[in-house]
């Protein structure tokens, strides 16, 4: 079988049908200079994924009709079992598979069809009943971002989330009540952890500021928002063997988990967006074919050993999720939020996703200093296609369901 393709910009519509057929061979039409490229992201991607698809550039003048039937003639009249793909593309280059299959129907073995990105499934355009890939089709987020050129960091293992639930939303209670608090004893809680930890278990936690303390600015006053920070956690089951004094204080986290939860201030909403992402459900399945939390994104695919001094380009995601083959790219903001966070995010979004990208950027409680400044940030966030939840601390458990479901 031979995928005869247009070249488009977007890689998921170059190589959507290579990947449901495993074709023996994929011809792209379009400009060399564009298409060479792209090509050697593809061969990786397709190695990775055990597909020995041959692949075939094949230059055209895009605007020269005759040009683009010229050289489909010569290709399906050269190769057999040939498949025009119509999904996406040059207008012309769609024309002419039009006129080309009108031509040799009956007297090759050509057929034409399409793949609708957004619901993962082929479209039979030459309406013989017959298409190359049954159901639907969908990538999980290491693929989409592979696809694309880039590779997914692994800063930290993704959370076990087996009874989870239960833990997150009594930590997002606690965060979401008082967000401008929350973050303060977080960051006090983590200076501590930083400067008066003595030994390097991975959950306990013995905290000695004989002397740490001299390099603690107002030590006393964080102390005691520390402390009571750690007896409410202790409350919550968070934390154990909670042993405090003036200069020594000793505590270890219930589990992986829960230290997981609280690496930072904006932790907590991050693991309540991940978890009711994780937990959706439509028609008794799982909503999201994949979930990621803390995606750290290498732009060129490529990671350079530290000797080589090479500064690598990398975005954070705090939650990308894959509904079948439509990427979701969420920001989770626990206080304040700058101008540059929109913008930071529609271009990550657009880079590895392209016109198929869902955006989101969810805040416990967005705050402006005017209401002129607020509809002017909202206005911004809807011109970039960016779906703003401002008031996530308020959200009911339905409520975050009708959110997530809203954005594909």
């Amino acid at each position: 079988m031979t995928i005869i393709e247009s070249f488009e910009k977007a890689p998921i519509e170059n190589m959507i049908s290579v990947l449901t057929s495993k074709a023996r061979k994929v011809i792209f039409l379009g400009e060399l200079s564009q298409m060479k490229n792209a090509v050697e992201v593809y061969e990786k991607f397709l190695k990775e994924k055990g597909i020995e698809t041959e692949i075939v550039l094949r230059g055209i003048q895009k605007n020269n009709l005759p040009n683009i039937l010229g050289t489909l003639t010569e290709i399906v009249e050269t190769e057999e079992d040939c498949i025009l793909d119509a999904t996406g593309g040059e207008d012309l280059v769609l024309l002419a598979f039009g006129i080309i299959y009108e031509r040799y129907k009956g007297k090759k073995a050509l057929k034409m069809q399409r793949f609708n990105i957004n619901t993962g499934r082929i479209i039979d355009c030459d309406c013989d009943d017959e298409v190359t890939f049954e159901g639907s089709f969908s990538l999980d987020v290491k693929e989409l971002i592979s696809l694309y050129g880039g590779i997914v960091v692994p800063e930290q293992p993704q959370p076990m989330m087996q009874n989870a639930m239960e833990e997150v939303d009594k930590l997002w209670e606690l965060a979401r009540t008082n967000s401008a608090g929350w973050n303060t004893s977080i960051s006090f809680l983590k200076e501590f952890e930083r400067k008066g930890r003595t030994q390097s278990s991975l959950l306990e936690m013995d905290l000695d500021f004989r002397k740490a303390k001299e390099m603690i600015k107002d030590y006393d006053a964080k102390y005691k928002v520390v402390t009571k920070l750690l007896e409410e956690f202790k409350k919550e089951g968070f934390v154990r063997d909670l042993r405090i004094n003036r200069d020594l204080i000793s505590y270890r986290y219930k589990n992986a988990f829960a230290k997981r939860c609280l690496t930072k201030a904006g932790d907590a909403l991050e693991m309540k967006a991940y978890c009711e992402a994780l937990h959706l459900a439509h028609n008794g399945k799982q909503y999201f074919n994949d979930c990621y939390v803390g995606v750290t994104i290498d732009w060129d695919g490529v990671i350079h050993p530290m000797e080589e001094n090479w500064k690598d380009t990398t975005n954070e995601i705090d939650l990308m999720l894959m509904r079948g083959l439509i990427p979701i790219f969420i920001s989770c903001k626990h206080g304040e939020i700058g101008e540059e966070e929109l913008y930071k995010l529609n271009t990550v979004a657009t880079r590895f996703g392209g016109k198929y990208a869902r955006k989101m950027l969810i805040a416990t409680k967005l705050e402006k200093k005017s209401v002129a400044s607020m509809n002017s940030y909202m206005q911004r966030a809807k011109d970039m296609g960016i779906i703003l939840v401002p008031n996530a601390g308020e959200l009911t458990k339905k409520e975050w369901k009708e959110r997530l479901k809203r954005i594909v």
